[in-house]
């Protein structure tokens, strides 16, 4: 379970009490993105919610002793083996206002890192009921995601983020469930779009009297069959 700490300056006066996490499953999606994402701060300014100059005054024994309850960290392999949810849906299965949600927060926030786009994908895809989600609803549910254990969701914002990739470049969506309604709610289908557009042209066979007398091409009626 969590350390409440006591911390205390270098000269002696009292700081703040903080709550440590001892174990990766005590860490927040929110706390491990900016942990992994490029020039992020020291660990235990991530891990307590501190400053790092509020840090630098710490007395030694106490910066020593966060330190020290967060060597857990050193050892995050074993979220490389989470598996993602069952059921989860496709972006390409679910309706297309969505996605234009999530192109226009990307657009906005260019510097987030891939598990960050991953958690806002989560927060619109997991639950879809509707063309769009609502503005507060949809910040509301990303704040849950964010706060939510690192361990319970870093697979599944994975798993959408990898989804919404494969979507942008092209892919066919994956087997899976389509959003509840979705002809109604945005008046179309994308697993029957995807099948008429993926179907297979059948080859032509010439057929027809021109074809069988060797005087044209049904196919090509400006080239003359060649007997």
């Amino acid at each position: 379970m969590p350390a409440t700490l006591t911390l205390t300056a270098t000269d002696g006066q009292h700081i703040a009490e903080v709550t440590v996490p001892t174990s990766l499953s005590e860490v927040t999606l929110g706390q491990w993105i900016i942990f992994i994402s490029p020039n992020a701060p020291e660990a235990d300014a991530v891990m307590t919610g501190l400053a790092p100059e509020v840090l630098d005054t710490l007395s030694d024994e106490d910066r020593n002793q966060i330190l020290e309850l967060l060597l857990f960290l050193t050892d995050a392999g074993m979220l490389r083996e989470l598996q993602p949810s069952q059921g989860l849906y496709e972006v390409g299965a679910c309706a297309h206002g969505l996605y234009g949600q999530a192109q226009k927060y990307f657009a906005a926030h260019p510097e987030l890192t891939r598990l960050a786009q991953g958690a806002y994908l989560y927060a619109l895809y997991r639950n879809p009921t509707g063309s769009t989600m609502p503005a507060q609803e949809l910040a509301d549910t990303h704040a849950t995601v964010l706060a939510a254990s690192v361990v319970d969701v870093i697979a599944d914002c994975y798993h959408f983020v990898a989804s919404w990739e494969h979507y942008q470049a092209g892919g066919r969506p994956q087997l899976g469930p389509q959003q509840p309604g979705l002809l109604r709610i945005a008046g179309h289908n994308p697993a029957a779009e995807w099948d008429k557009a993926y179907a297979p042209t059948p080859t032509p066979k010439p057929t027809g009297w021109l074809a069988k007398l060797g005087l044209g091409n049904p196919w090509n009626p400006d080239k003359r069959a060649v007997a």
